[in-house]
C-alpha cells in the first residue's frame, strides 16, 4: 500500500508540475505573422519564456503546418510556400528541460492574394481591448465582393473561449474577470444563405503604453526600409509594430502594459532583437507600465550577405526556373 501511495504521489506531482509549467511559461514564434508570395520562404524561430520574461532552455522542438497542402516546413523551422494562395498556420511544439509539459505556439502565413469570397461577414470593430467587467458593442454586416450590403435576417453571437466573457443577442459583449484572448463570432442568416465571421477580443487594461527608439545601419549612413515589432511574452498575447521612419525613428503605440521582446528588421540587413542579439532566446525583454513609453530601444543593423548562382538540369544543362535553394 505504501508503494502505491508513493507512485500516486509522484504521478500527482508530475501532473501538477506540468500544469504549473504550462500556466507560467509561454512559447512564442517569431515572426508571429507574415505575408509571402507563392514559392517564397521564411525562417521561423521559437523561444520559451517564464512568468518573469526570462528564457527557458528548449530541449526539443517539432514544426508542422496546417494545412500541409499549401506549404512545407523543415525540422529547423524554414517554411516554403506552395504555389496556391491561402492561409497557413505554422505550429511549433516544444519541450523544456526539466518539464514534462509540451508548449504550443502558432504563427499565421498568408500566401498570395486569395480571391475574395462572394459574400463575407464584417464585424465592427474588427478587434477590441475590453477591461475586465466592462462592455463593448459589436455589429455584424454581410457584404458582397464589390462592397454592396446584403440584408441580414438574424444574427446569433458566441464567445470563444467561454471564459472570455458573455455576449447578448444584440452583440453587447461583457468581459470576464481574468485577462484572456479570444474572439466573438457572429453567425448571420441572409436570404442567400448563412455565413459567419469573427472579431478578435483581448480582455486586458486599455492599450495606453508605447515603445520608441531609433534603428540605423551599422555604417551610420545607409537609410533603412523596414519595421520594428514588439511581442508580449508574459500574460495575454499582444503585438504591435511600426514602420522605421526616414531618420530611423519608430514609435510602437497602443500596447497594453507588460513585458515585450522587440525586433527590428530591414530590407538587405540582418534582423536583430533588443538588445544586440540575433537569437530570440537571448533577447532582453522591455517592461512598460500603463500610460508609459519605453524610450531608447535602439538598434544597429548589419548588412546581410548574398549568394548567387545558376541551377541547371543534370541531364542537358538547361536552366531550371522556380527551383528553391
Amino acid at each position: 500500500m505504501r508503494i502505491y501511495r508513493s507512485v500516486f504521489l509522484l504521478l500527482f506531482l508530475s501532473l501538477f508540475s506540468s500544469a504549473f509549467a504550462q500556466r507560467e511559461a509561454r512559447l512564442i514564434i517569431s515572426p508571429p505573422d507574415v505575408s509571402l508570395e507563392p514559392g517564397q520562404g521564411q525562417r521561423f524561430e521559437a523561444a520559451l519564456f517564464d512568468a518573469n520574461g526570462q528564457p527557458i532552455r528548449i530541449a526539443g522542438i517539432q514544426w508542422r503546418v496546417e494545412p500541409d497542402s499549401l506549404g512545407k516546413i523543415t525540422e529547423d523551422g524554414f517554411f516554403m510556400a506552395g504555389r496556391l494562395p491561402g492561409e497557413v498556420r505554422v505550429i511549433a511544439e516544444a519541450k523544456a528541460e526539466r518539464h514534462n509539459a509540451v508548449f504550443v505556439a502558432r504563427a499565421l502565413v498568408r500566401i498570395g492574394r486569395p480571391e475574395p469570397p462572394r459574400l463575407r461577414v464584417v464585424i465592427r470593430p474588427e478587434s477590441a481591448v475590453v477591461p475586465p467587467g466592462e462592455q463593448q458593442k459589436f455589429a455584424a454586416f454581410v457584404l458582397r465582393a464589390n462592397g454592396d450590403p446584403v440584408p441580414v435576417t438574424r444574427t446569433r453571437w458566441e464567445v470563444h473561449p467561454r471564459n472570455l466573457g458573455e455576449i447578448t443577442d444584440e452583440g453587447v459583449f461583457t468581459a470576464g474577470r481574468e485577462f484572456a484572448h479570444g474572439e466573438v463570432v457572429a453567425f448571420v442568416a441572409t436570404p442567400e444563405g448563412a455565413f459567419h465571421g469573427a472579431a478578435r477580443v483581448t480582455v486586458a487594461v486599455r492599450p495606453t503604453s508605447a515603445i520608441s527608439g531609433n534603428v540605423k545601419a551599422d555604417d551610420g549612413t545607409t537609410p533603412l526600409y523596414g519595421v520594428v515589432w514588439a511581442e508580449r511574452v508574459v500574460g495575454s498575447p499582444w503585438r504591435g509594430q511600426a514602420q522605421i521612419g526616414e531618420n530611423g525613428d519608430y514609435l510602437i503605440d497602443n500596447l497594453i502594459p507588460g513585458l515585450y521582446v522587440v525586433r527590428a528588421q530591414a530590407r538587405g540587413f540582418l534582423a536583430e532583437f533588443y538588445n544586440d542579439t540575433d537569437q530570440y532566446s537571448e533577447a532582453t525583454p522591455v517592461q512598460i507600465a500603463a500610460q508609459d513609453t519605453a524610450i531608447g530601444i535602439d538598434f544597429s543593423l548589419m548588412r546581410g550577405g548574398s549568394i548567387s548562382g545558376k541551377i541547371t538540369a543534370d541531364a542537358d544543362g538547361s536552366p531550371l526556373a522556380g527551383a528553391h535553394v
